[in-house]
């Protein structure tokens, strides 16, 4: 449509949007003036088109965002328009002169033509429906006000009837989801600012919950008398925080957008006038953290509250002095701020009923917390009740409001400090406050879903408070360099003022100082080096302390996210965990000599294997091996690498009768693929005639397929047979898929003789504008050589930011100087890898010339470098 073919209602809509979309509002005077500006067009085309339109009267209702008086820049318009009966003929003109001409603009919008009694029949069999009515507002249409009336009245005799309950249950159930921790948005680094808990969403039922409120149909919560003024304006100002998020969001975006993205969230908070700088969107994401937390809060109230007047909800009795049970939930008899112990009273009997305090209660709490604070932050007994709370069947939820409301900050301080520290590393899902009360919660209350070494032990653990409390403050010291040393200090701080014996400070101190150390160990170091055991038997120093630093470990990983703790790195810790515990126990002749341990294992291997090969072939394998396989492998997975053996030499004695000796065995390769149980990865073995750069083709095709390398072990046998045993994630929707590997063999084949140009294909998929790199820190690429941390290799550790192909890389530059990788273990933490790889030079020694390594740390910085 030209501008002269406009109407003028149209061309003036079109002016003063673009004027308005020019500025940099945001939230609420943006939101109305931009929703007044379709209520004005609305109006002057009915009056510029009034020959045309159906005879009076009729209703232009205004549903949704625009129902409520605001509109983001991209949202869209939800319209019906509604006539006292059956919709005459010229009703089919509305919604071309309406409505048009702003889907040409490409605005998006939604629309209904009904009679008024059809509009109340589908709100009684569509919560959705319903819940669109209860925001409508009357925007225009000739002779309306009497049908608006009407439309009111009936709203009001379906608020009242049995469309009630159904609604309230139709919104527990929209809820369900946010219940879950996974999906709680009030504490992700990516809230969903519309959809997730405490989103705007959330505060739209609360205004759908007060219009439905028993005797008080149709009022608001302002109206209602629930809160105290003060209470009311903070709720409302945590609203118009997410309003005006979301609508710099949409600026940024240049479209209608919910998920807070952690790229955008630097612009956002530009736009917001807060800075661009990393550190700037981290004060605006940890901001939004209190917002969205009390918007939740007042919609679980409010449910509470209305589900509980219409008698949905079971009373207690028997309750503790000072509780009452209210309609709306837990509340009190008397004042908390001068009797703080029936807070704890309260919280207590939430964490074991499932009861959780009302709306006025939690007015009471939040004035009560300094009270409750000066009451209990130094208190022994509140040191005893911290881990019984936390292993109440409730204390998830209930321990959540704790947090929310301030009252452990200020019986904490030290956690008060960082509750809603943010740390943008795309690795940590929660704020400080909420993990370190999830990792608090993992050590007290032990569920149907927590890993078995987890279990075993919480169960063998001497001392349970203390594990809990060190659960809470390992991260306390978060906001600085080191903060596992100062988290050490703090701990002792908050336990010697709880006044808890100096042998327990200690204890808490040591877990909060070395809580990093047996997962930093178990993904970054060598497993089969009992040296690796003997350091971390010489940290813990005790079988104790190893139980309570593993429990701690895993619960630290499990409430961190599924990039800190999955089934290969349970795997990993519990390996670590058994031979360091074998090591304390026996020391370091508590193992066979290496030599009778090879012997034994080549005496399984042999019986294993002897029903399926014939001793030659097993002897032929066997003599073949290196021993670091045999020391390295359980005798069950050698015989698995046996039967590779068996089909490999088959191919290669097929491939020498085929092709000319020149080119036989190039791209030659046999693989086993294999689902490990419970672990969401694969084993991947291959094995192939030795060459250089094998490892990396194999890293770099599996990356081309999409495939996330976990860890890798690289034999070569004396015949000159290369064994490459990788633990791969294959790409999303291929998890359960052994075609995956397949494709990747072929791909190995077809760069081994020449026919796929490895690098070029992962530089074109790199360059290709549907990828999308991960996000990582920003910073340079760091590595670091070192022969300390191992007998026979020289250890070469990696860190940058996540791409594409990033383990090829490190590969071919090491292929490139000559060294051949014995063992690598790849990490990847929200967005940046953390690779450490096991080298020797061509002699088969560590990379001892200092000139030497430099130049190589150099070369791989370049590399990583120039792939960013």
């Amino acid at each position: 449509m030209t501008g002269s073919s406009l109407s003028p209602a149209m061309q003036e809509l079109a002016e003063r949007r673009s004027a308005l979309l020019a500025g940099d509002g945001c939230g609420r005077e943006f939101e109305t003036s931009h929703a007044r500006l379709f209520d004005d067009y609305f109006q002057a085309r009915l009056r510029e088109e009034a020959s045309g339109l159906p005879p009076a009267p009729f209703l232009l209702l205004a549903l949704g965002g625009y129902g409520r008086g605001r509109l983001s820049p991209g949202s869209d318009l939800d319209l019906t328009f509604v006539f006292p009966g059956e919709p005459p003929e010229q009703a089919e003109n509305l919604p071309r002169l309406l409505l048009y001409p702003l889907w040409d603009a490409g605005l998006s919008l939604d629309y209904s033509i009904r009679p008024l009694a059809e509009t109340m029949a589908l709100a009684r069999e569509e919560p959705k429906v319903m819940a669109g009515l209860l925001d409508a507002r009357p925007v225009a249409g000739p002779g309306h006000e009497p049908l608006w009336r009407d439309y009111c009245a009936a709203l009001a005799d379906l608020s009242r009837g049995p469309v009630r309950p159904a609604f309230l249950d139709w919104l527990r159930r929209l809820d369900e989801p946010k219940a879950q921790e996974r999906g709680e948005g009030a504490s992700l680094l990516e809230p969903n600012l519309k959809e997730g808990p405490g989103g705007l969403r959330d505060w739209q039922q609360i205004g759908w919950l007060a219009r439905l409120f028993p005797g008080r149909e149709g009022a608001t919560l302002f109206e209602l008398g629930l809160l105290e003024s003060a209470e009311l304006f903070a709720l409302r100002e945590a609203h118009e925080q997410l309003a005006r998020t979301r609508c710099a969001l949409h600026r940024v975006a240049g479209r209608r957008l919910d998920v807070f993205h952690f790229e955008l969230q630097p612009q956002v908070s530009g736009v917001l006038g807060l800075g661009t700088e990393p550190e700037d969107a981290a004060r605006l994401l940890a901001s939004l953290q209190p917002a969205m937390a009390r918007v939740r809060l007042a919609r679980e109230a409010m449910d509470r509250e209305v589900n509980g007047r219409l008698g949905r909800t079971p009373r207690l009795a028997g309750l503790p002095d000072g509780l009452s049970d209210t309609p709306g939930g837990l509340g009190f008899t008397r004042d908390p701020a001068h009797e703080p112990m029936i807070v704890l009273a309260l919280f207590e009997t939430a964490a074991s009923t499932g009861r959780m305090p009302s709306f006025s209660a939690m007015s009471a709490l939040r004035r009560a917390a300094p009270a409750v604070g000066e009451a209990f932050s130094a208190s022994p007994g509140f040191f005893h009740w911290l881990p019984r709370f936390l292993a109440q069947p409730h204390a998830r939820e209930a321990a959540r409001i704790f947090l929310e409301l301030g009252l452990l900050g200020a019986i904490v301080p030290e956690i008060g400090r960082v509750q809603h520290m943010v740390q943008r590393d795309g690795f940590h899902r929660f704020p400080v406050g909420r993990h370190s009360l999830r990792t608090a919660r993992h050590l007290a209350w032990v569920d149907e879903k927590a890993p078995a070494l987890l279990c075993r032990c919480l169960e063998a653990a001497e001392d349970r408070e203390v594990l809990v409390w060190a659960g809470l403050l390992h991260d306390a010291g978060k906001g600085g360099a080191r903060h596992e040393e100062v988290g050490e200090g703090l701990s002792r701080a908050v336990l010697s003022r709880l006044g808890v014996s100096s042998r327990r400070v200690e204890e808490a101190a040591f877990l909060a100082r070395r809580h990093l150390v047996l997962m930093d160990a178990a993904t970054r170091r060598d497993l089969a080096d009992v040296a690796t055991a003997a350091h971390v038997a010489s940290l813990v120093e005790t079988p104790a302390r190893l139980t309570h630093l593993t429990a701690l470990s895993l619960a630290d990983a499990l409430s961190t996210g599924p990039m800190a703790y999955n089934g290969w790195k349970a795997t990993l810790l519990s390996e670590l965990y058994a031979k360091t515990a074998k090591y304390l126990q026996k020391g370091s002749l508590g193992e066979p000599l290496a030599g009778r341990l090879i012997m034994e294992r080549r005496a399984r291997v042999r019986a294993l294997a002897a029903q399926e090969h014939s001793p030659d072939l097993v002897e032929t394998f066997l003599e073949a091996l290196p021993p670091d396989c045999l020391a390295r492998l359980e005798p069950e997975i050698v015989t698995d690498h046996l039967n590779l053996f068996a089909r490999y030499k088959l191919a290669l004695a097929e491939d020498l009768r085929q092709r000319p000796s020149a080119t036989a065995g190039k791209g030659l390769t046999v693989h086993e693929a294999k689902p490990l149980a419970g672990q969401d990865v694969w084993s991947f073995a291959v094995m192939a005639p030795d060459q250089p750069r094998l490892f990396a083709t194999l890293a770099g095709c599996l990356s081309l397929y999409g495939g996330d390398i976990y860890a890798a072990d690289i034999f070569t046998l004396t015949d000159g047979t290369a064994l490459d045993v990788f633990v791969v994630r294959p790409p999303e929707g291929r998890e359960d898929d052994p075609e995956f590997f397949e494709d990747v063999a072929k791909a190995v084949r077809w760069a081994g003789t020449g026919k796929l140009g490895l690098q070029e294909r992962l530089a074109e998929r790199r360059a290709s504008p549907l990828y999308r790199p991960p996000r990582g820190s920003g910073r340079e690429p760091s590595v670091r050589l070192a022969n300390d941390l191992s007998e026979f290799f020289t250890v070469v550790e990696v860190a940058a930011d996540d791409r594409l192909g990033r383990l090829y890389d490190i590969a071919d530059v090491l292929a490139e100087a000559g060294l051949s990788v014995h063992a690598a273990k790849i990490t990847t933490l929200g967005g940046q890898i953390l690779d450490v790889f096991w080298v020797r030079g061509p002699g088969g020694q560590k990379v001892e010339a200092e000139a030497r390594r430099e130049d190589l740390r150099v070369r791989l910085t370049e590399r990583l470098s120039a792939s960013s």
